[in-house]
Order: C-alpha cells, then sequence, then structure tokens
C-alpha cells in the first residue's frame, strides 16, 4: 500500500468482506518490513522504501511486520511476536 488513495480502496473492500473477522480477528497483513533495512526503515519487500503509513497512536511498536486492525478503523500495527502470521494476508497485483 502506498497511498491513502489505496487505503482507502482496501477499507471499502474490506467492509464488504463477509465474517473475515471471525475467521481472523487479529487482522490483515499487508506488504511492509524495517527487518530488511539495516537502519530498520519501513520498505516494501524488495527494499523499496515506504512512504505511505497509517499508524494507529503508540505504533509502530518494534521489529516486524505490518497488519491492519479493522477494529480500530483500519490501522496499522506491529503485532508482537509469535503473533506476526496470525492474520490474512493482503495481495495486490498490477494490472498493464
Amino acid at each position: 500500500m502506498s497511498n491513502e488513495s489505496e487505503q482507502m480502496y482496501l477499507n471499502r473492500d474490506l467492509c464488504f468482506t463477509a465474517n473475515i473477522d471471525k475467521v481472523y480477528p487479529t487482522g490483515i497483513c499487508i506488504q511492509g518490513t524495517n527487518t530488511i533495512d539495516v537502519n530498520n526503515k519501513w520498505t516494501f519487500f524488495d527494499g523499496t522504501p515506504m512512504t505511505y503509513f497509517k499508524w494507529l497512536p503508540g505504533e509502530p511498536n518494534g521489529l516486524g511486520f505490518i497488519r491492519i486492525d479493522r477494529s480500530k478503523g483500519f490501522g496499522w500495527v506491529v503485532p508482537p511476536m509469535p503473533n506476526w502470521w496470525t492474520a490474512t494476508y493482503m495481495c495486490e497485483i498490477r494490472m498493464i
């Protein structure tokens, strides 16, 4: 996710996704980590720097990966280990 427009599209799409919170109440993983860059800056998984963020208050907290919290206005959190991967996953495909 690289801008507010993508965030808004995602919010709308997830609002229509039936009962996903009953399957994975912990959130939805999106691309982004601070474990690749030597200075712990946030990047996409290919190492490209991230420029858009929608962190919840107090976040990012620690090293790890980004998860969207549906119950808190689709804000972003860094879940504590070992729960990094307890989530639904979101993929983005560029169409040419």
